[in-house]
């Protein structure tokens, strides 16, 4: 296979990272229909997978980082992570529903109808998306409410969110523990986007984690801990 015309086609980078495997880091969302295009005339299938297997062309997705704000509405590009939505929206005020890992991608957060702190108000992150925008198996980009072939940005619905924090996860390194107990207990709770639970090595270092709860109907500390390796 020549990826000579891909690598003139694309502003993103083509790689050959294994035997028959081919991966284009998309730099914009004409770069997805220009590597559709290509796959199509090569016979190739078209993945998103970290892993492509032989045969396959990767997309690799994770350099669309762009997020705007307008309004109640926020368009997502389609390698933003939902900790990076999290960080723009609070700026206004603002929250969507999603994950309560905040790692996930916000695209994967649709796809996977997520669930997160603002569900019982205002459902999952799938019922919040207002359009999304697509690059088709024959390469067109289209604009539509039902996601379909390789997304590049989502639009989602924004809701104001007051600044109580009724519930949620605080992680602390168990060397911290005095000064997370001195200033947290004598407020009314506490909340975040978590890493995931229980730590594990990706998010851990040396060291260990030990995890307190204190909310309505607890009349004493709660407490778990867990050695690194």
């Amino acid at each position: 296979m020549d990826i000579t015309t891909l690598c003139t086609a694309v502003r993103g980078t083509v790689r050959t990272p294994g035997a028959g495997v081919t991966e284009v880091r998309v730099a914009t969302p004409h770069d997805i229909s220009a590597t559709v295009r290509f796959a199509a005339r090569q016979r190739l299938r078209v993945t998103t997978s970290r892993r492509p297997g032989a045969g396959e062309l990767a997309v690799d997705l994770t350099a669309l980082k762009g997020i705007t704000i307008r309004g109640r509405t926020a368009e997502v590009q389609a390698g933003a992570t939902w900790a990076e939505l999290d960080a723009a929206t609070q700026a206004h005020g603002l929250a969507t529903p999603g994950p309560r890992l905040s790692y996930t991608s916000v695209v994967g957060a649709v796809l996977g109808r997520a669930r997160g702190w603002l569900t019982p108000l205002h459902g999952t992150t799938r019922d919040n998306l207002v359009r999304a925008e697509c690059v088709t198996a024959d390469g067109r980009l289209v604009t539509t409410e039902e996601p379909e072939g390789v997304i590049t940005s989502v639009t989602l619905r924004l809701h104001p969110v007051d600044r109580k924090v009724y519930g949620g996860v605080l992680l602390y390194r168990l060397a911290d523990a005095p000064a997370a107990l001195g200033c947290s207990a004598n407020s009314r709770g506490g909340g975040a986007s978590s890493p995931g639970w229980p730590p594990t090595s990706r998010h851990r270092r040396n060291g260990s984690f030990q995890a307190i709860w204190s909310g309505a109907g607890c009349s004493r500390w709660s407490r778990r801990s867990w050695a690194t390796p």
